[in-house]
């Protein structure tokens, strides 16, 4: 039996005005939004508009101002929006008929503007089915989708289950295949949106309903944030840092799920870099593919460290050239009260290995902070020489 087919509607002139098209600059997440006003009256025409919410404001690799965590998506950043229309309908019942596609608006464009609005075109409206003056007793819902970055490289959709390419007449939401980049510097931060299911303007608000016309997309970090920091190394120059064994592939089978469960993680990569330059005391930041670390994965430092003399007959500093440690990120064999670190980096947690670097001791010093939106939770962990 193949999918269901849409039922065709007598179309007044007024309902046509539903796909209008135009342009709309949309309400900001933590700035105020820009909301069509509720003396608007029920005949003309809302559109649909969005707001962006992180779990707290979150900053991104795709954009150039990147700083994570803690600053919002930059200016210009630019989401990508599936909307889903249901005639009569519903998002269950549409997707169990095979029929739930992303019509009413596929891979759109919504970008962040200099007063944190958001904007696209072309305008589209919300179906005038439901309220004072509605032009029918059905009501028709919208359901929509995102992620961020838009156009992300190396990102891939599929249709789920399947290696065939996503497209506007798929039902539902697409799998998703992603390969990061090996260089640091060219990393996403990959984050998809919970489904917003079921939608129609209604002023008074409640359950399954928007007002003026605006959809909350609420995005979650589909990777996890990893960074080795340095705390203490007096006199020391930095020369090289290494990371061995780090996944860079792995596929949502179902990026509405949350939590995401990643499958097929693999393609491992080793980070070299040398000549360090140190930003606020952070070696290496990494937005990593939610993975069970390798057993055999390992930070190695090398570095010159350099002390004044306390001999005045010999004035000249002491130089200790070439010093280097190299640690694995975790043990979990052997005594309990030797055993450090995390075996997994999960989604949406933020883990910080901390560094001191001393010609008598190595103390390497883990935080995880975990959750959504970033919290901390602390830990640490002295690792032998």
């Amino acid at each position: 039996m193949g999918p269901k087919k849409r039922k065709k509607k007598t179309t007044t002139m007024l309902e046509k005005v539903k796909y209008i098209l135009g342009i709309l600059a949309v309400g900001g997440a933590l700035s105020g939004c820009a909301k069509v006003s509720s003396e608007t009256p029920e005949a003309v025409p809302v559109p649909v508009s969005f707001s962006t919410y992180g779990q707290r404001p979150t900053g991104t690799k795709a954009d150039t101002s990147y700083v994570a965590p803690g600053a919002d998506f930059a200016e210009g950043a630019v989401i990508s929006v599936f909307g889903f229309y249901h005639d009569d309908s519903t998002w269950a019942a549409d997707s169990t008929a095979g029929s739930n596609i992303p019509d009413f608006m596929y891979d759109q464009a919504v970008t962040k503007q200099s007063d944190g609005s958001w904007s696209y075109s072309p305008l589209k409206y919300w179906p005038n089915e439901h309220g004072a003056n509605a032009v029918s007793d059905a009501i028709d819902r919208l359901s929509f989708w995102a992620y961020y970055p838009r156009n992300a490289s190396g990102l891939t959709l599929y249709k789920s289950g399947t290696t065939t390419a996503y497209d506007n007449d798929t039902n539902g939401i697409p799998k998703a295949a992603f390969t990061q980049a090996e260089d640091p510097a060219n990393q996403l931060d990959l984050m998809f949106a919970v489904p917003q299911k079921d939608l129609y303007k209604n002023d008074a608000g409640g359950h399954g309903t928007v007002i003026d016309g605006e959809v909350d997309l609420v995005f979650k970090h589909a990777l996890a944030l990893v960074e080795f920091q340095l705390t203490e190394g007096t006199g020391a120059k930095l020369n090289t840092l290494s990371l061995t064994h780090i996944k860079k592939t792995g596929t949502l089978e179902n990026p509405s799920r949350i939590p995401f469960v990643w499958s097929g993680v693999g393609t491992e990569y080793n980070i070299s870099q040398s000549d360090l330059d140190v930003h606020e005391a952070t070696l290496l930041r990494l937005l990593v593919i939610p993975q069970d670390i390798n057993s055999d994965a390992t930070f190695t430092l090398n570095y010159d460290i350099t002390f004044a003399s306390s001999d005045p007959s010999h004035p000249d500093p002491i130089v200790y050239t070439g010093d280097s440690f190299s640690v694995k990120l975790f043990k979990n064999t052997g005594p309990v009260a030797e055993q450090y670190g995390v075996t997994a980096w999960e989604a949406g947690k933020h883990y910080i290995y901390k560094i001191t670097a001393g010609l008598d001791r190595i103390e390497f010093e883990e935080i995880v902070e975990s959750g959504d939106d970033w919290s901390v939770g602390k830990e640490n962990i002295s690792v032998p020489e």
